[in-house]
């Protein structure tokens, strides 16, 4: 994590040089001596451009001063929880390390955790679902490599595991560790769930009986592109968007976008990626051909190409432990195929 340190009083200074040596963080201070001013980022002019800049630059914030100072300081630059930096305030002697803003999704709680003993002092961590020791799901996702599709019900799900309600977990994939608190296997006859959790790619599965659902959604489909040289990016979208909807899978699991090296500037896909935040892959055709007896072929794309399959083997080659889930389905002047990775998830 790319980290800034800030403090204004010498006792602060001291406290931050502390922190700069010992998590390798750019140091900003009014004050000098050894540590504190060894980076030359002087604190000086108006304190919120400052703020500002390192909202910019930086995955967390320490600040070593009063909460008040912070608050006011920070808030025209808070945007939303999955963007926002973490923020810390610790005070001047380095007693409490305050986890301030960004809990989870931002890695405040566990940084605050991580610096308490560095410098003597106790984290102070006020989230409910910490304090209660109960599963934390927009941490679980984010720990797990997967997307929360509506944030609204992960604010109804966390208030019931703290007020002591328990939650179905609805999921086909293999779970290490232990069940949560709280937390029961779905799906079992004669035990409807009102509360529940979705982890799946699937959009069918929903449990008839929950009245308030999270989905929980991996990042594990792959998805392979072939496409005729020129292809628009709005018929991409449109091919994708509809190859998606008629598998009945969601977009917010798609990891990446494979094809073959010949592809690697075609101005669509490119742009496609790019637009919807995608990592978009190449493989060269002695890749593609490990596994071409394996999948139908055509003379006709091998002759123009060097391989027979494009779409189906690069989205079974373009990740791991994977599984042809969609095969290859033609749109004008576009060939899709998916491809799901075998996952396990933690706890």
């Amino acid at each position: 994590m790319h980290l800034a340190v800030v403090a204004l009083t010498k006792s602060g200074a001291a406290v931050a040089a502390q922190i700069a040596e010992k998590m390798t963080a750019d140091c900003y201070t009014r004050w000098g001596g050894r540590g504190a001013n060894s980076t030359g980022r002087p604190v000086s002019g108006k304190f919120s451009t400052l703020v500002g800049g390192l909202f910019e630059k930086y995955e967390g914030i320490i600040f070593i001063m009063a909460c008040g100072i912070v608050v006011r300081s920070i808030a025209p630059f808070l945007k939303n929880k999955k963007t926002d930096p973490a923020i810390l305030v610790i005070d001047e002697k380095g007693k409490h390390v305050i986890s301030l803003l960004a809990g989870h999704y931002g890695g405040a709680n566990q940084l605050a955790r991580q610096i308490a003993p560095l410098i003597g002092g106790e984290a102070v961590i006020t989230t409910a679902t910490d304090l209660n020791q109960v599963i934390a799901f927009d941490l679980f996702a984010k720990e797990n490599e997967c997307v929360v599709e509506n944030e609204r019900e992960l604010k109804t799900i966390s208030a019931a595991l703290v007020n002591g309600e328990t939650v179905a977990l609805y999921t086909s994939y293999r779970m290490r560790g232990e069940l949560p608190r709280q937390i029961r296997q779905g799906g079992i006859p004669g035990h409807p769930a009102e509360l529940a959790v979705v982890l799946d790619n699937d959009l069918e599965n929903k449990p008839t009986t929950a009245r308030q659902i999270l989905f929980i959604r991996p990042r594990n489909l792959i998805l392979g592109f072939g496409c005729k040289k020129g292809a628009a990016k709005t018929a991409i979208e449109a091919a994708v968007t509809d190859f998606l909807q008629k598998n009945k899978r969601s977009f917010l699991s798609l990891k990446k976008v494979v094809s073959i090296d010949l592809k690697a500037n075609e101005a669509g896909i490119v742009a496609y990626c790019r637009e919807r935040g995608l990592v978009f892959q190449t493989l060269s055709v002695a890749e593609l051909s490990t596994i071409e007896s394996q999948l139908p072929s055509s003379a006709f794309v091998k002759q123009t190409v060097g391989v027979g399959n494009v779409a189906e083997a690069c989205a079974l080659l373009g990740g791991n432990r994977t599984r042809l889930i969609c095969g290859k389905t033609v749109y004008p002047g576009i060939t899709l195929a998916l491809a799901e990775e075998d996952r396990e998830f933690q706890f």
